[in-house]
């Protein structure tokens, strides 16, 4: 805001970098509507890139009403205004990956975005070169803290607010 007036907007729904730091000090991040994921060094030199022609889950007319509404609710005259700039400044997809976590022996938990229709998000284990080695889903109440070697610590809030912390293991075919 400038003088209370907005000089940029902000997408309703911002594709926010995820991001992990790993033991050997390199970088692996994602950012944007698209499946790609790139290691680099701590002095820019890059490892490797991970790219998918899959975009994320569509932004929907039923989620771009839903924020209409709130901001019709703020009872700041300029709230349509805000909204209006921020419509312009929104993409027609959500983020692809919407998390990663490192392990210790270097390889990567992809975590892929909730859909609405789904009661499970999809997560993709890639090794210390990028490949893909693995696909499995999760219930979306959980949330990953942790990741090494054939488990995941996951969180969940329970309805007497409490959180469950647990260890998930699993095994391959």
């Amino acid at each position: 805001l400038r003088n209370g007036t907005p000089v940029a907007g902000l997408p309703l729904f911002p594709a926010l970098p995820s991001y992990s730091l790993m033991a050997d000090s390199d970088i692996v991040w994602t950012a944007g509507d698209s499946f790609t994921v790139r290691r680099q060094s701590n002095t820019g030199v890059i490892r490797w890139t991970l790219h998918g022609a899959v975009p994320g889950p569509p932004i929907t007319a039923a989620e771009i009403d839903s924020m209409r509404v709130q901001y019709q609710r703020n009872p700041d005259p300029r709230a349509m205004q805000v909204f209006d700039s921020s419509m312009a400044h929104t993409g027609k997809f959500h983020p692809a990956i919407t998390g990663l976590v490192g392990a210790p022996d270097g390889r990567i938990l992809l975590i892929g975005p909730q859909q609405a229709t789904r009661d499970s998000i999809d997560l993709f284990v890639l090794d210390a070169k990028g490949r893909p080695t693995g696909r499995f889903a999760l219930p979306s109440a959980y949330h990953i803290l942790l990741f090494g070697g054939d488990s995941v610590l996951v969180q969940r809030a329970l309805p007497n607010m409490h959180d469950e912390m647990r260890w998930l293991s699993w095994t391959r075919p």
